[in-house]
């Protein structure tokens, strides 16, 4: 801090703080958060469970293919979104995906006789929170925000 002013350097502390808390810290974490996501379709699995195995070939005609990820899309798709006052990040895929996405995410029953989507989960489902390694890689995001605005500060 600066000896000379050290009021100054406290209310500059505390802009950074703010700064950081009410914009830069949801951004990365929101980053954070789809790339965690899109990882999930690299190793077909959420919270070390395996995806269930598909039963039919692909639009291709390939099984061999990862699991959903026929096109791409629903993977592309994952975005998340801010709200004004940083409190509320949300992630989400885009409207065209979203109904499919949720039905592969939660599992799903019905469309016909004996038809069950099987749960292959990629991201948390709301009201549940999220995952020990996501919330790891979340801590650690913060974590570094704050030692790069007290580094800049010597106390």
């Amino acid at each position: 801090m600066n000896q000379n002013n050290p009021a100054n350097d406290l209310k500059k502390l505390q802009r950074e703080f703010a700064r950081f808390i009410g914009r830069v810290a949801p951004n990365q974490l929101g980053k954070v958060m789809v790339q965690h996501t899109k990882k999930a379709f690299e190793t077909e699995s959420y919270e070390g469970k395996p995806w269930k195995a598909r039963k039919k070939k692909n639009r291709k005609g390939k099984r061999d293919t990862k699991i959903l990820v026929d096109t791409g899309r629903l993977k592309k798709s994952i975005d998340y979104d801010v709200s004004p006052d940083g409190e509320l990040i949300t992630l989400y895929t885009d409207e065209d995906t979203g109904v499919y996405g949720q039905v592969h995410n939660e599992g799903w029953a019905g469309r016909g006789a004996g038809f069950t989507m099987p749960k292959r989960q990629f991201m948390p489902i709301q009201g549940e929170g999220v995952n020990k390694a996501l919330e790891t890689k979340m801590k650690e995001v913060v974590k570094t925000g704050v030692n790069q605005i007290m580094s800049k500060f010597k106390l």
